[in-house]
């Protein structure tokens, strides 16, 4: 009895420390127009992971997932996603700059270097964002 207390206690000990440096997912939700826009981020010291679903009035619903590094309060990446009933990847740049619990969607002139899209770093503007995303 006492040895399944014991070993019971060192799992749960064990499980615990382990997910340490798990990060949770921020939600965040925007709308532009008639789009609404629904973010999930995973952020880690200098980069950042998770999903995008943008889903329009009478248009295709965009889902994919969202990568990319941090600088500063900018988050620099893209958004990789499979458009409605096709079978093929589509990836264009992503840029958003924090500002406490709200996200500005950027744009910038998109250049193509070896298949990846980025944003030209000196055009990259957050004056009229695509959308403004709000932490849930």
């Amino acid at each position: 009895m006492m040895s399944s207390v014991l070993y019971s206690s060192i799992i749960v000990l064990l499980w615990s420390s382990c997910n340490t440096n798990v990060e949770k997912a921020e939600e965040y939700v925007a709308i532009y127009k008639k789009d609404t826009a629904y973010l999930s981020l995973t952020i880690y010291k200098d980069t950042y992971h998770g999903n995008m679903r943008v889903k329009g009035v009478g248009k295709d619903t965009e889902l994919g997932k969202v990568r990319g590094k941090i600088m500063g309060d900018t988050l620099i990446g893209d958004f990789i996603y499979t458009p409605y009933r096709t079978k093929y990847e589509k990836r264009k740049a992503f840029v958003l700059l924090r500002q406490g619990n709200i996200l500005l969607q950027g744009n910038g002139l998109q250049h193509v270097y070896m298949g990846i899209p980025y944003y030209d770093p000196a055009s990259i503007s957050f004056d009229n964002p695509t959308f403004v995303f709000h932490r849930n």
